[in-house]
Order: structure tokens, then C-alpha cells, then sequence
């Protein structure tokens, strides 16, 4: 007994000289037992924390901010590395911005330069309050077929000018040569005119075809390029159209009507998971829709919670004929979508595919890799 009292004895004493017998060299940190970082690995850390920030959408301050992150921190190096603040984070951010930027430019001219010309996407978003933003996208396959996507024009400003042809060529065709696209020069009087006069234009030499959605804004300022509308974005119009016509429409609102019925109503809610426990459903309640563009989506969710759920409606055919449209569109548009690899060779079959499930009446015939989509037979 005694000696275990000893043994405890030693051990808090241990204890407390490995926290008390180090002085602490930094104000504010815990005592350091290891030597502080380089300043070559300092600026490393620093470099990678900022980039984690970017890549997470973080807040450019949370290393500061954020107690507990800085404690484990503290904690890692004893004191002999801190996180970066938002005044040099935010100059990390534009530094590597820099250094990306010239890497892309750099791979896009040893590209040209081997006669492999990119293609461009682009779309411009926008908010209430005058906000726009015009992001521009370059992507090809290079010499030993590998398919890359790159960011050509990093969320260009566009909400103090016209969204009008002149703009969104001028934008465009600058940010092409900024990258070393080709060339394109205005005459110095004329740079903001809406007519200007073109000294010099080559950039159109150097872009393969250029993908946009179906506005006609940028359908029109893109005409100098060989190209096409984004069949998703074309895809999801036609669905659109389809959710407007004469009974279907009708039926998809009073669906709305009874998603927000359930949402928001305690006794309705209530009364809806009692009778999916009678049946044996897991309780749940319809999901919201929207009048987005990709509202679409939205009303194919609903439709597919009421069929889950066995909802007696008289407008029941419709709703089971709406959806097999819209999950049809659905699995067309992930096919198309995808940005791991090339879909140019896939467009025809899997928009052919889509013909034929939909209408019967004009067979379309393609082989290839889809040719499972193109040859199902339509399920009742």
C-alpha cells in the first residue's frame, strides 16, 4: 500500500515538472517544446493553409477566429507554428491565383503550339442588386488523350456593363488572350463603344467550338465561334415546356399545394405519418419545389414521393406518366453532364435514346456504349 503511494506520488510529480519546468517562448501560446518551423516551411503551411480555404469555402479569417482550430494547432507544434491571418490569407489567395493562372497559360500554349486547339463553355450568373459574374471555361484532349478542364476566365465582373453581343465578346476574346489565345486589339478611341472598330482579331483561329446555354444574349455574342447550345441546358427547357402544358401543369400545382400543406401544417404532418405507419412507410414529408431553372428537378422529387407513398389522386396517371418523363431526363442529363470525360461522341445516342422512350412513333437507332438507353422498351 505504501509503495503505491510512493509510485503515485512520483508520477504526479513528473506530471508536474513536464508542465511547469518549460518557459514559454511566444505570449499567448502554450509553453514550446519544439523548435520553431523554418521560415521556408512556415511559408509552406501558410500557402497550404490558405488553399484549404479555397477548396472548402472556409472563411478567410477562421485562422484567427477559430479558438479550437488554433488549439490544435498550438497543440501539433507546441507553439511553433500559428495559422496565417485574413490580411495574408487574402494575399496567398491572389498569389495563387497568379501561379495557377500561369500554369494554365503555359499548358495552353505548348497546346497550340502541338496544333491542338480548346474549346470553350461559359455562363453568366445573376443576382438581384446589379450582381453578374461571367465564368469562362477552356477544355480539350491533349496529346496523349487525356480530357482536362481548366478556368480560363475566373469570375469576370459583369454586373456594371450591358450583357449585349459587343460585351460579351469583348470579354471573352480578352480573357482568351490573356491566356495566350490568339490576338485581339481595338482601336484605343473605341474600346467602349458599342460598335468598336477591330485592329486585329485572331482569337477565333484558336477556339475549337464554344458551348453555351440556350440565353440570347450569349448565343449572340458567341456567333463568331463555331459551336452549339448546351443540349443539357436545351434538355432541361424542353422539360420546362412539358410542366406548362394543359393538365400537366394543373396537377403538378396542386401537388405544390399539398407539399405546403404538409410542411406547414402540425395536424396535417401529423395525421400523414400516422397513415404511413398504418401502411408500413417511413415517415416523411414531401419534398419542397422551386421556380428555378432547374425547378424541374424539384416537381420530379415530389411526383416521386407521392408514388412512394401510394397517394390516391385522380390525376394518378398523369403524375406516373410526368415522372417517367422526368426521370428519363434526368438520367439523359447525368450522362451529359459529366466532367470526367469527353461527351461530344454520346450526345446522339443519348438524345436519340431519349426520343424513342419517349415517342415510339420515330425510331432512332444508334450503337455504342449507351445503346442500353436507346433499346429498352417503355415500362407501363
Amino acid at each position: 500500500m505504501v509503495e503505491n503511494e510512493k509510485e503515485a506520488n512520483n508520477s504526479a510529480s513528473t506530471v508536474e515538472a513536464a508542465t511547469t519546468s518549460t518557459t514559454s517562448t511566444r505570449p499567448g501560446t502554450i509553453d514550446a517544446i519544439l523548435p520553431p518551423v523554418s521560415v521556408e516551411k512556415r511559408k509552406e503551411l501558410h500557402k497550404k493553409f490558405a488553399l484549404w480555404i479555397v477548396r472548402n469555402s472556409r472563411p478567410l479569417g477562421i485562422g484567427e477566429s477559430d479558438i479550437e482550430l488554433r488549439d490544435i494547432f498550438n497543440f501539433i507544434f507546441q507553439g511553433g507554428y500559428a495559422p496565417p491571418t485574413y490580411k495574408l490569407v487574402t494575399q496567398l489567395i491572389l498569389e495563387l491565383f497568379v501561379e495557377g493562372k500561369n500554369k494554365v497559360k503555359a499548358q495552353l500554349l505548348a497546346l497550340i503550339q502541338e496544333g491542338i486547339i480548346p474549346s470553350v463553355a461559359g455562363d453568366i450568373w445573376s443576382e438581384g442588386g446589379g450582381i453578374a459574374i461571367f465564368g469562362i471555361l477552356v477544355y480539350f484532349i491533349d496529346a496523349h488523350g487525356v480530357y482536362h478542364q481548366k478556368l480560363l476566365g475566373a469570375a469576370i465582373p459583369f454586373g456594371d456593363v450591358r450583357h449585349n453581343v459587343v460585351e460579351i465578346q469583348k470579354a471573352t476574346k480578352r480573357c482568351a488572350v490573356a491566356m495566350g489565345i490568339g490576338a485581339y486589339k481595338l482601336g484605343d478611341e473605341d474600346t467602349d463603344a458599342d460598335s468598336p472598330v477591330i485592329i486585329e482579331d485572331t482569337v477565333s483561329d484558336f477556339v475549337h467550338a464554344t458551348v453555351s446555354d440556350s440565353t440570347s444574349n450569349i448565343v449572340s455574342g458567341w456567333g463568331c465561334f463555331d459551336g452549339h447550345e448546351c443540349n443539357c441546358h436545351l434538355s432541361a427547357l424542353c422539360v420546362l415546356t412539358f410542366l406548362e402544358s394543359s393538365g400537366v401543369k394543373e396537377t403538378f400545382r396542386k401537388l405544390r399545394g399539398m407539399t405546403t400543406h404538409f410542411n406547414h401544417s402540425v395536424i396535417g404532418r401529423k395525421l400523414l405519418h400516422e397513415c404511413q405507419d398504418v401502411y408500413g412507410l417511413s415517415k416523411s414529408s414531401p419534398p419542397q419545389d422551386n421556380a428555378t431553372r432547374s425547378g424541374w428537378k424539384g416537381a420530379r422529387n415530389q411526383a416521386k414521393w407521392f408514388k412512394e407513398n401510394q397517394m390516391d389522386l385522380l390525376e394518378w396517371d398523369i403524375v406516373k406518366e410526368a415522372l417517367y418523363i422526368l426521370d428519363l431526363t434526368t438520367e439523359a442529363i447525368d450522362l451529359l453532364q459529366t466532367t470526367s470525360s469527353p461527351t461530344a461522341g454520346i450526345v446522339l445516342p443519348v438524345v436519340g435514346g431519349l426520343i424513342n422512350k419517349i415517342d415510339l412513333k420515330s425510331k432512332i437507332k444508334y450503337q455504342g456504349k449507351h445503346v442500353a438507353i436507346v433499346n429498352e422498351d417503355v415500362k407501363s
